[in-house]
């Protein structure tokens, strides 16, 4: 039976602990105006091998910001029986999704206001755009039995010691919050949720570079890979980590 959801948002339309307008008055559209659309095949294959393996046919999928919908809309023939929707505040990615993927079901709402419920709650890049991250997944803890977080670890020595890369990922794609695996593994505790699996994926190695001097970032990241996954994502980046996780009693 899941929790009754507190309602703790006082504006339909806004998440919670997202104060930014830049999502709403087009700011980032100009920005980003694919919304990130074409990687969202590339994150729904390593969604639906991690839940896969962990034994995970939920009948219902939420995905909360949910851009364009792309990442619902690939998943959709890989869970063909589940009821899967979308909630995103942006009306520019809102607009854009009933244009690209009109088959798929995404509302212009805040869903900490929505009764509903799902088994499988997803925040695909997400939390590290919201001020209030803790509360955020705190209160997300009320949509679905279980969470499955994709984090963009951007806290590595590559990045940090390259500043631009840092302002980039906060001016150009709006990142408040830099985490590591470990940062956001202690996040999602700290928000009452437990770990029950962790996967990297490797973006940064599958998307194929211009510049010779990437190319050699990409040669390192693929040999540091294969000896310490931890140790290359910790120093070199090129990671985001995929979290299955439940709410904790």
């Amino acid at each position: 039976m899941p929790i009754s959801k507190p309602r703790l948002c006082a504006e339909p339309g806004v998440f919670c602990g997202v104060t930014s307008t830049r999502y709403s008055d087009g700011s980032y559209a100009q920005d980003n105006p694919d919304w990130h659309e074409g990687d969202a095949e590339w994150k729904a294959v390593r969604i639906a091998a991690f839940l896969n393996e962990n034994g995970v046919s939920p009948a219902s999928i939420c995905d909360v910001g949910c851009g364009t919908g792309g990442v619902l809309a690939a998943l959709s023939p890989r869970f063909p029986s589940a009821r899967i929707v979308g909630y995103e505040l942006s009306p520019q990615a809102s607009q854009l999704a009933r244009r690209l993927h009109p088959d798929v079901d995404v509302r212009q709402e805040d869903v900490f206001l929505s009764a509903e419920h799902f088994e499988l709650a997803m925040l695909i890049d997400v939390f590290e755009h919201v001020e209030d991250y803790i509360g955020f997944l705190r209160r997300a803890k009320f949509v679905g039995d279980k969470l499955l977080c994709h984090i963009p670890l951007d806290m590595n020595a590559l990045t940090v010691a390259r500043e631009h890369r840092v302002r980039a990922k906060r001016e150009d794609v709006g990142h408040l919050h830099y985490f590591s695996k470990w940062t956001a593994l202690e996040t999602l505790k700290d928000a009452g949720f437990d770990i029950v699996d962790t996967r990297y994926t490797w973006m940064g190695i599958d998307i194929p570079e211009t510049s010779i001097k990437q190319r050699m970032i990409q040669t390192a990241m693929r040999l540091g890979r294969r000896v310490s996954p931890d140790t290359t994502a910790r120093v070199l980046g090129g990671a985001s980590l995929l979290v299955l996780a439940s709410p904790t009693d």
